[in-house]
């Protein structure tokens, strides 16, 4: 059954998959966001409207500069499709807090995928994440209407979350330290431009 799908993806060109993946950065934060707002309960209306006002959003909003005319013209679908993937997270984590046992490990596991491929896919919108994670964590555990073992529960979940997040970006971080210690080296150097000859001739 297969077979067509992957013949379809090889007879097209590579402008045409480029647009196809465009298309999907222009609509993945919308859908993202219809479900995260439909698992809050908050109705299919406000997920619908959620949904429009993604797509009015990144359609042209220079304000953000991360419009999806400028990641066509830039060859970067990274940053709305990241988006996406951050409603993934949050809506997988919210799930797990709700679930049981296998259940709850599944969906844990899967926020901790999507919040790791979302900082390796875009980092400033990883990071964003990682707070929106941890308020979300405290919105669930302080709320009136969480019940004491859903409190322990997300507890739990949270610290695993943790760990496993951390795991996945393991390969990735652990070689970045060096860099980074570098980079702090060479900012404390100074501009290489205090002693060009031209300046002080």
């Amino acid at each position: 059954p297969s077979q067509p799908c992957i013949l379809f993806v090889v007879m097209l060109s590579l402008f045409q998959i480029y647009k196809i993946l465009i298309i999907l950065a222009y609509l993945s934060p919308g859908i993202a966001l219809y479900f995260f707002m439909r698992e809050l309960k908050f109705g299919r209306t406000s997920g619908l409207t959620a949904f429009l006002f993604s797509l009015l959003i990144y359609r042209h909003h220079q304000a953000w500069d991360g419009d999806i005319y400028q990641a066509a013209e830039t060859g970067s679908p990274f940053q709305p499709i990241s988006s996406g993937f951050l409603f993934l997270a949050l809506l997988f984590f919210y799930k797990s807090s709700q679930s049981v046992r296998a259940e709850a490990i599944l969906y844990l596991i899967l926020s901790s995928i999507f919040t790791a491929v979302t900082i390796l896919m875009y980092p400033t919108t990883g990071y964003l994440l990682l707070i929106f994670q941890a308020v979300f964590f405290l919105f669930l555990y302080f709320s009136k209407d969480t019940h004491p073992l859903t409190k322990k529960n997300t507890c739990i979940n949270f610290v695993l979350f943790i760990f496993l997040t951390a795991g996945l970006l393991s390969f990735w971080a652990i070689p970045l330290i060096p860099i980074i210690e570098q980079s702090k080296l060479f900012l404390k150097i100074p501009p290489l431009s205090y002693y060009s000859p031209t300046l002080h001739s």
